[in-house]
C-alpha cells in the first residue's frame, strides 16, 4: 500500500442534529443567534466567516462532549498547513492511551523491571464546507463520531450508484422488529440484487457489495487500476470504497458525494429502514421497491 493512501471509512455530520442538542444548554439569545447561522448557511447566502464559525462551533461541540468526560480518551487539536483540500477546511484531532497488558496486569510484582505499555493512537479528520461536514476516523474516533453521524449516510449513496436490479450485494447485517429474529449476518452465494435484499420488517445495519470500475471514476471521481472491473464497498452509517485513496483523492470524493446527494435516488430506501411501505403506491417513475408486510 502507498505511505500517503489509507482505505477510509466516510461519516456524515447531521448538523441539524447537533445544532439542536447545542441549542439546549444555551440561553434564548444565544439560541437564536445560532440557529439563524444556521439558517444562513444552509438556506441563505453565507459568507465564508459564516460557513466556519458555524462549521467549527459543531466541530468543536462534539469534540467537547467527548472530553468532558474524565473516563474516556481526551482529543486534542493539531494544526494543519494547508488546512484545505478540495476546497474543504480540515479540522484534526488526536487523542493517545497506554493500555496496560491484561497478561501484566496479573504478574504486576512479579517481574524484575515494570513490562512495557503500548499506545494506542486515535484520529478524527473534519473536512467541512457550505454544503456539509464529513468526518475519517481511526482508532477510537468512531465512538466519538458516531452518535452525531447520519445513519443512513452509506445506503443513501446506495440507492444512487446502484439500481434495483443489479447484482452487487455480497453479504449484509440487520436487525429485526417484526419476527423472532434479532439481528442476523447473510452472506449470498452470489451477488444479490437491491430489489431481493430489501424487506420489511429488517432494518440494515450494514451492506457489502461492489461498485463497477466505470461508476467508481465517473461518479465517485477516483480512478480504478486497468484491468479491474469491480472495486468493493461497505454501506452503513459509513461509506467506505475498499480501495486505498490519497487525501487529494479523498478531497474528490467528498466532492463527489455532495453531488451525488443532490440526484435522486435509484430505488426507494424506506424498507431498508424499516418504514412501514405507504398504502397508495407513491413511488416515482424510475424507481423500484420490493416491499413484504
Amino acid at each position: 500500500m502507498p505511505k500517503d493512501k489509507s482505505q477510509l471509512d466516510i461519516y456524515q455530520i447531521e448538523r441539524e442534529t447537533v445544532v439542536t442538542e447545542m441549542c439546549k444548554s444555551l440561553a434564548p439569545d444565544q439560541q437564536a443567534r445560532l440557529t439563524t447561522l444556521f439558517d444562513t448557511v444552509t438556506v441563505g447566502t453565507p459568507t465564508p466567516e459564516n460557513i466556519t464559525a458555524l462549521s467549527e462551533s459543531i466541530v468543536e461541540y462534539i469534540i467537547r462532549q467527548q472530553n468532558n468526560n474524565p473516563k474516556v480518551l481526551h482529543y486534542e487539536n493539531i494544526s494543519l498547513s494547508p488546512n484545505t483540500v478540495r476546497g474543504y477546511t480540515l479540522m484534526f484531532y488526536e487523542a493517545c492511551s497506554s493500555p496496560r497488558s491484561p497478561i501484566a496486569t496479573i504478574l504486576q510484582g512479579r517481574t524484575e523491571e515494570e513490562p512495557r505499555m503500548g499506545m494506542n493512537v486515535s484520529h478524527i479528520l473534519f473536512a467541512y464546507d457550505k454544503s456539509s461536514i464529513y468526518a475519517v476516523c481511526s482508532g477510537a474516533g468512531w465512538q466519538v463520531v458516531t452518535p452525531y453521524a447520519s445513519s443512513q449516510f452509506g445506503l443513501n449513496i446506495l440507492a444512487r450508484l446502484i439500481s434495483p436490479n443489479e447484482e452487487a450485494i455480497s453479504s449484509a447485517r440487520y436487525r429485526g422488529f417484526a419476527g423472532t429474529v434479532a439481528a442476523q449476518d447473510t452472506s449470498y452465494r452470489r451477488k444479490a440484487r437491491a430489489s431481493e435484499v430489501a424487506e420489511f420488517g429488517r432494518l440494515f445495519k450494514d451492506l457489502s457489495g461492489h461498485i463497477s470500475a466505470e461508476t467508481v471514476h465517473e461518479e465517485l471521481g477516483i480512478d480504478v487500476t486497468s484491468g479491474r472491473k469491480y472495486v468493493g464497498a461497505n454501506f452503513k452509517n459509513t461509506f467506505k470504497i475498499r480501495k486505498s485513496i490519497s487525501l487529494s483523492e479523498l478531497g474528490d470524493l467528498f466532492v463527489k458525494i455532495t453531488e451525488l446527494m443532490g440526484e435522486e435516488p435509484l430505488f426507494s430506501i424506506e424498507d431498508w429502514l424499516g418504514i412501514a411501505p405507504p398504502r397508495k403506491d407513491t413511488t416515482r417513475k424510475g424507481t423500484s421497491r420490493n416491499s413484504h408486510s
